[in-house]
Protein backbone atom coordinates (compact mmCIF):
# COMPACT_ATOMS: atom_id res chain seq x y z
CA UNK A 1 0.00 0.00 0.00
CA UNK A 2 2.83 2.34 0.86
CA UNK A 3 4.72 1.68 -2.35
CA UNK A 4 1.82 2.49 -4.09
CA UNK A 5 1.08 5.62 -2.48
CA UNK A 6 4.40 6.64 -2.83
CA UNK A 7 4.57 5.98 -6.89
CA UNK A 8 1.39 7.81 -7.39
CA UNK A 9 2.72 10.82 -5.50
CA UNK A 10 5.35 10.92 -7.65
CA UNK A 11 3.37 10.39 -11.13
CA UNK A 12 1.30 12.83 -10.06
CA UNK A 13 3.88 15.29 -8.89
CA UNK A 14 5.96 14.59 -12.43
CA UNK A 15 2.28 15.41 -14.11
CA UNK A 16 2.29 19.00 -12.71
CA UNK A 17 5.43 19.50 -14.14
CA UNK A 18 4.29 20.13 -17.32
CA UNK A 19 1.27 21.49 -16.53
CA UNK A 20 3.64 23.90 -14.79
CA UNK A 21 5.74 24.41 -17.46
CA UNK A 22 2.55 24.58 -19.97
CA UNK A 23 1.23 27.22 -18.64
CA UNK A 24 4.25 29.62 -19.42
CA UNK A 25 3.55 32.60 -21.56
CA UNK A 26 5.41 33.21 -24.96
CA UNK A 27 8.54 35.62 -23.68
CA UNK A 28 9.67 38.97 -25.29
CA UNK A 29 12.56 40.92 -26.06
CA UNK A 30 11.85 45.02 -26.36
CA UNK A 31 14.95 47.01 -27.80
CA UNK A 32 14.39 50.48 -27.46
CA UNK A 33 16.60 53.43 -28.61
CA UNK A 34 15.03 56.40 -26.26
CA UNK A 35 17.38 58.73 -27.91
CA UNK A 36 16.03 58.04 -31.34
CA UNK A 37 12.73 56.60 -30.45
CA UNK A 38 13.27 53.72 -32.44
CA UNK A 39 12.12 50.36 -31.21
CA UNK A 40 12.33 46.81 -31.86
CA UNK A 41 9.67 43.89 -30.32
CA UNK A 42 11.00 40.24 -30.97
CA UNK A 43 7.93 37.53 -29.69
CA UNK A 44 8.96 33.81 -29.52
CA UNK A 45 8.12 32.22 -32.62
CA UNK A 46 7.60 35.62 -34.46
CA UNK A 47 9.23 35.99 -37.80
CA UNK A 48 11.74 38.22 -36.28
CA UNK A 49 13.17 35.42 -33.55
CA UNK A 50 15.92 33.92 -35.61
CA UNK A 51 16.16 30.60 -33.33
CA UNK A 52 12.19 30.12 -34.55
CA UNK A 53 13.72 30.82 -38.43
CA UNK A 54 15.80 28.02 -38.01
CA UNK A 55 13.04 25.18 -38.47
CA UNK A 56 11.48 22.53 -36.66
CA UNK A 57 12.64 21.23 -33.40
CA UNK A 58 14.21 24.40 -31.77
CA UNK A 59 12.11 24.36 -28.71
CA UNK A 60 9.94 27.70 -27.71
CA UNK A 61 11.15 29.58 -24.88
CA UNK A 62 14.35 30.74 -26.94
CA UNK A 63 13.84 34.65 -28.53
CA UNK A 64 17.59 35.70 -30.48
CA UNK A 65 18.16 38.49 -32.60
CA UNK A 66 20.31 40.37 -33.90
CA UNK A 67 20.72 43.59 -36.17
CA UNK A 68 20.35 47.54 -36.15
CA UNK A 69 18.64 49.67 -33.35
CA UNK A 70 18.72 53.55 -33.66
CA UNK A 71 22.34 53.97 -33.48
CA UNK A 72 23.25 50.74 -31.96
CA UNK A 73 24.38 48.23 -33.49
CA UNK A 74 23.35 44.78 -31.28
CA UNK A 75 25.49 41.51 -31.85
CA UNK A 76 23.70 38.59 -30.39
CA UNK A 77 20.30 39.38 -27.75
CA UNK A 78 19.27 35.69 -26.89
CA UNK A 79 16.14 35.85 -23.83
CA UNK A 80 15.43 32.49 -22.71
CA UNK A 81 13.04 30.83 -20.42
CA UNK A 82 12.79 26.65 -19.49
CA UNK A 83 11.03 24.48 -22.40
CA UNK A 84 7.48 23.17 -21.21
CA UNK A 85 8.00 20.58 -18.94
CA UNK A 86 11.78 20.43 -19.00
CA UNK A 87 12.57 22.48 -15.41
CA UNK A 88 11.10 21.92 -11.86
CA UNK A 89 11.26 25.82 -10.77
CA UNK A 90 11.45 28.01 -13.80
CA UNK A 91 13.98 30.52 -14.36
CA UNK A 92 15.13 33.50 -17.07
CA UNK A 93 18.07 34.14 -18.94
CA UNK A 94 19.46 36.94 -20.57
CA UNK A 95 22.87 37.95 -22.57
CA UNK A 96 23.32 40.28 -25.07
CA UNK A 97 26.28 42.31 -26.71
CA UNK A 98 25.75 45.66 -28.07
CA UNK A 99 28.01 48.74 -29.57
CA UNK A 100 26.97 52.29 -29.88
CA UNK A 101 27.95 54.53 -32.70
CA UNK A 102 27.62 57.57 -30.41
CA UNK A 103 25.93 58.97 -27.30
CA UNK A 104 23.12 57.21 -26.60
CA UNK A 105 20.48 54.93 -24.09
CA UNK A 106 19.92 51.70 -25.34
CA UNK A 107 16.34 49.69 -23.29
CA UNK A 108 16.65 46.23 -23.53
CA UNK A 109 13.67 43.99 -21.57
CA UNK A 110 12.64 40.44 -21.73
CA UNK A 111 9.22 39.83 -20.88
CA UNK A 112 7.29 37.33 -19.16
CA UNK A 113 4.41 35.83 -17.82
CA UNK A 114 5.74 33.00 -14.74
CA UNK A 115 2.73 32.10 -13.22
CA UNK A 116 4.04 29.55 -11.07
CA UNK A 117 6.67 31.67 -9.02
CA UNK A 118 4.70 31.70 -5.90
CA UNK A 119 4.55 27.34 -5.81
CA UNK A 120 7.59 26.05 -3.76
CA UNK A 121 9.80 29.60 -4.26
CA UNK A 122 11.13 31.80 -1.37
CA UNK A 123 12.41 34.24 -3.73
CA UNK A 124 14.88 34.76 -6.63
CA UNK A 125 18.69 35.23 -6.95
CA UNK A 126 19.38 38.10 -9.86
CA UNK A 127 23.08 37.59 -11.05
CA UNK A 128 24.60 39.45 -13.75
CA UNK A 129 27.95 39.89 -15.58
CA UNK A 130 29.76 41.72 -18.41
CA UNK A 131 31.95 44.28 -19.65
CA UNK A 132 31.93 47.93 -20.37
CA UNK A 133 34.16 49.82 -22.56
CA UNK A 134 34.27 52.91 -23.85
CA UNK A 135 36.17 55.83 -25.74
CA UNK A 136 38.55 57.66 -24.17
CA UNK A 137 36.89 60.74 -22.12
CA UNK A 138 33.12 58.94 -21.32
CA UNK A 139 30.96 57.77 -18.83
CA UNK A 140 29.20 54.74 -20.13
CA UNK A 141 27.01 52.52 -17.67
CA UNK A 142 24.86 49.38 -17.40
CA UNK A 143 21.75 49.23 -15.12
CA UNK A 144 19.60 46.08 -14.45
CA UNK A 145 16.50 46.22 -12.87
CA UNK A 146 13.92 43.30 -11.97
CA UNK A 147 10.08 44.27 -11.96
CA UNK A 148 7.78 41.31 -10.80
CA UNK A 149 3.79 42.66 -11.78
CA UNK A 150 4.90 46.66 -12.42
CA UNK A 151 6.64 46.57 -9.18
CA UNK A 152 10.65 47.43 -9.37
CA UNK A 153 11.71 44.50 -6.74
CA UNK A 154 15.75 44.95 -7.68
CA UNK A 155 18.31 47.05 -8.90
CA UNK A 156 22.15 45.89 -9.66
CA UNK A 157 24.54 48.61 -10.78
CA UNK A 158 24.50 51.17 -11.92
CA UNK A 159 28.21 49.61 -13.48
CA UNK A 160 30.54 51.47 -15.64
CA UNK A 161 34.05 51.57 -17.23
CA UNK A 162 35.49 47.84 -16.99
CA UNK A 163 34.53 44.52 -16.21
CA UNK A 164 31.35 44.10 -13.47
CA UNK A 165 29.55 41.79 -11.41
CA UNK A 166 26.41 42.02 -9.20
CA UNK A 167 24.36 39.73 -7.25
CA UNK A 168 21.40 40.37 -5.06
CA UNK A 169 18.26 37.75 -3.28
CA UNK A 170 14.84 39.13 -4.42
CA UNK A 171 11.94 37.92 -1.92
CA UNK A 172 8.90 37.36 -3.88
CA UNK A 173 5.47 35.23 -4.04
CA UNK A 174 2.34 35.19 -5.72
CA UNK A 175 2.01 35.09 -9.54
CA UNK A 176 2.83 37.71 -11.59
CA UNK A 177 4.71 39.18 -15.08
CA UNK A 178 8.26 39.69 -14.43
CA UNK A 179 10.45 41.82 -16.30
CA UNK A 180 13.95 41.84 -16.88
CA UNK A 181 15.54 45.43 -17.67
CA UNK A 182 18.69 46.45 -18.64
CA UNK A 183 19.77 50.05 -19.34
CA UNK A 184 22.83 51.08 -20.98
CA UNK A 185 24.19 54.35 -21.06
CA UNK A 186 26.76 55.46 -23.30
CA UNK A 187 27.94 58.79 -23.54
CA UNK A 188 30.27 58.42 -26.29
CA UNK A 189 30.42 55.40 -28.90
CA UNK A 190 31.81 52.38 -26.76
CA UNK A 191 30.67 48.76 -26.10
CA UNK A 192 28.56 46.66 -23.27
CA UNK A 193 28.13 43.22 -22.52
CA UNK A 194 26.24 40.69 -20.05
CA UNK A 195 24.72 37.60 -19.05
CA UNK A 196 22.30 37.87 -16.82
CA UNK A 197 19.74 35.56 -15.06
CA UNK A 198 16.96 34.81 -12.81
CA UNK A 199 17.32 32.10 -10.65
CA UNK A 200 14.26 30.66 -8.02
CA UNK A 201 15.25 29.60 -4.62
CA UNK A 202 13.26 26.63 -3.77
CA UNK A 203 11.83 26.23 -0.51
CA UNK A 204 12.96 22.93 1.45
CA UNK A 205 9.47 21.78 0.88
CA UNK A 206 10.18 21.64 -2.39
CA UNK A 207 12.98 19.71 -2.63
CA UNK A 208 11.43 17.14 -0.08
CA UNK A 209 8.80 16.82 -2.23
CA UNK A 210 10.69 16.41 -5.38
CA UNK A 211 13.45 13.71 -3.40
CA UNK A 212 10.32 11.91 -2.70
CA UNK A 213 9.47 11.94 -6.06
CA UNK A 214 12.34 10.77 -7.70
CA UNK A 215 13.00 7.64 -5.05
CA UNK A 216 9.53 6.39 -5.82
CA UNK A 217 10.48 6.54 -9.53
CA UNK A 218 13.77 4.77 -8.91
CA UNK A 219 11.98 2.21 -6.55
CA UNK A 220 9.41 1.59 -9.17
CA UNK A 221 11.86 1.03 -12.17
CA UNK A 222 13.82 -1.44 -9.74
CA UNK A 223 10.75 -3.66 -9.65
CA UNK A 224 9.78 -3.27 -13.04
CA UNK A 225 13.43 -5.01 -13.82
CA UNK A 226 13.00 -7.63 -11.52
Amino acid sequence: MKKTLVKSLALAFAGSLLMVGSALALPVITLTDTLNSVSVSVADGSALDTWNSLGAGNPDGVVVWSGVVGNWTLNVETGQDPVPGSMILPHLDLNSANTSSGAGDLKISFSDLLPTWDTGVLGLISGVGGTVSRATGSTNTATFNTVIGGVALNTLGAFTNGPFSGEAFIPTSGSASIDMIATLHHSKSGVTSFDWELSPVPEPATMLLLGTGLFGLAASRRRNQK
